[in-house]
């Protein structure tokens, strides 16, 4: 555990943080001091970041958050939601916890808590095709790790979700109705049934 300067920040609630593989750029930087996301928020009349109460003024946090904007993504993969919109501000992209993690350690952060979760020396950062990335890859490794990072090939019907499950977590993780359709379908199991679609008046076909 390491020392907050704001001791009213509550710590995170790493059991949970450490099983998301995509989190926004401030809460990973959030996570690296230490500090419970959820415990703050952005600001979006003043572009700064508070508690329920007061200006949040961890110096620890807006100097690693600094360090991060500046990097650019060079050290870790930045993925932008489809609408550019709603990320003017690049505080808001999505970076993979463990890229991150092990990005912060090659700098030396401290204090860094011992449960961030960080990549193996020479793990790939975009998993699992390198360093190369486009929004739609990104959504395709999200949506694989959150419902069929477990899957047994063997038993190829066994949790398959359902396809308005996975359509609906793409579309509020960023993808368009469309696009979350089709990868729906290209990362759905081949030997799975055909995935149940619920049709306007919430009856299944």
């Amino acid at each position: 555990m390491t020392d907050n300067a704001n001791s009213a920040l509550q710590r995170p609630k790493w059991k949970k943080w450490t099983q998301m593989k995509f989190v926004e750029l401030w809460q990973a930087v959030a996570l690296s001091c230490d500090i419970e996301p959820r415990a703050i928020h952005l600001d979006p009349n003043f572009g700064i970041f508070r508690t329920r109460t007061r200006f949040m003024g961890d110096a620890d946090f807006y100097e690693r958050l600094d360090i991060a904007l500046a990097d650019g993504g060079t050290g870790f993969e930045l993925v932008e939601p489809e609408d550019d919109d709603e990320v003017a501000d690049r505080r808001k992209c999505r970076v993979r916890l463990g890229a991150f993690g092990a990005w912060a350690v090659s700098l030396e952060w401290r204090p860094f808590p011992e449960e961030f979760p960080c990549d193996e020396p020479g793990e790939p950062q975009g998993w699992p095709w390198g360093k190369y990335s486009t929004k739609a890859l990104g959504y395709i490794a999200a949506a694989v790790w959150k419902f069929y990072r477990n899957h047994n090939p063997k038993r190829p019907n066994d949790n398959v979700p359902d396809n308005a499950d996975v359509e609906a977590f793409l579309v509020d993780i960023g993808a368009s109705a469309h696009m979350a359709e089709a990868i729906t379908a290209i990362i759905r199991p081949d030997a799975a049934k055909r995935g149940r679609r619920q049709r306007k008046g919430g009856d299944s076909p």
